[in-house]
């Protein structure tokens, strides 16, 4: 079993359980490579953020409840009866579930805005990149469904929102606790 059987057996997510309901998390749909590149930005913009702020048992603890939530959420779907082709199951909810954790963890950033006349961090770029990030981690929930419904039907925002949703949750959660 090679190519694109491996693939099926692995890293798709089925109604029927299998190897796919775990695998899932891991895979994405390499003939959309825009979404890839996305994807991939998206994780480097959010993981550049966060990483450095985070002690590495909170960090992993983020990415697999991330990667758990994704494979729920289809579970639930299941259930309930959803229509198959809501149930999705990837690595893009778990990608914006971080950045938006990252943009709520890292809001300090943004709220030495208060005095920027005395922030001494004029000069310095990463600053002005973090605060960005930071920023643009709040829009995803109003950008990316708009984006997605738009895509004509290349993304399912189903996905994204709940990764979103966990990412605002375990944002606030880490803040706060």
């Amino acid at each position: 079993m090679i190519g694109v059987e491996a693939a099926q057996k692995w890293f798709y997510f089925t109604p029927d359980l299998g190897t796919g309901w775990i695998a899932a998390p891991f895979s994405h749909n390499v003939q959309d490579i825009d979404h890839l590149l996305g994807n991939l930005t998206s994780l480097f913009l959010a993981g550049s953020l966060i990483e450095p702020h985070l002690k590495t048992r909170q960090y992993i603890t983020v990415i697999l409840i991330s990667m758990a939530f994704s494979i729920i959420i289809p579970v639930i779907g299941l259930i309930l009866l959803v229509d198959e082709e809501w149930l999705v199951a990837g690595a893009s909810g778990g990608v914006y579930g971080l950045w938006v954790f990252a943009s709520i963890y890292r809001f300090d950033v943004v709220q030495k805005w208060r005095v920027w006349i005395s922030v001494d961090e004029w000069e310095d770029l990463r600053y002005w990149f973090e605060c960005v990030i930071v920023l643009f981690g709040f829009t995803l929930p109003v950008v990316v469904p708009f984006v997605d419904l738009y895509s004509g039907g290349s993304a399912n925002s189903i996905s994204h929102i709940s990764g979103m949703a966990l990412g605002g949750v375990l944002g606030l959660k880490l803040k706060n606790g």
